[in-house]
């Protein structure tokens, strides 16, 4: 709960390497109580993205459909999406990733190997 923003980019950064379920949740949680700035949105989504959880995909589409992101920040967000997914979109097409998302969300799967999300068997339970 640092305010510091070099203590609180070591904290996510320590969450993103130590792994596992209960720093994804720590990071998960800190998304929806807090109001992060978009620079911290894109470190929780990477440090997301190295415990696999889909939350960093979710939490980038929500962070292109806020208005007046400047233009550097869209960019990050949408390569950082790109590498996750494989997928390439309109940077200023935060609709169709959305849309993407909700299609597919529930066939990809983390793959640790190639450090991304793949489209992996649709399993009923997962819908």
């Amino acid at each position: 709960d640092d305010e510091d923003p070099a203590v609180r980019g070591e904290t996510i950064t320590a969450l993103g390497e130590s792994g596992g379920p209960r720093a994804a949740r720590a990071l998960e949680t800190f998304l929806e109580t807090r109001l992060p700035s978009s620079d911290i949105v894109l470190e929780i989504a990477g440090a997301l993205a190295q415990v696999g959880s889909p939350e960093a995909v979710h939490a980038l589409i929500h962070l292109l459909e806020e208005g007046g992101l400047p233009p550097f920040i869209r960019l990050r967000a949408v390569r950082q999406l790109e590498g996750l997914v494989g997928e390439s979109y309109d940077s200023r097409d935060a609709h169709g990733w959305r849309d993407w998302w909700e299609e597919n969300h529930y066939r990809m799967r983390w793959d640790a190997q190639q450090e991304r999300f793949i489209s992996g068997e649709s399993r009923e339970e997962d819908r």
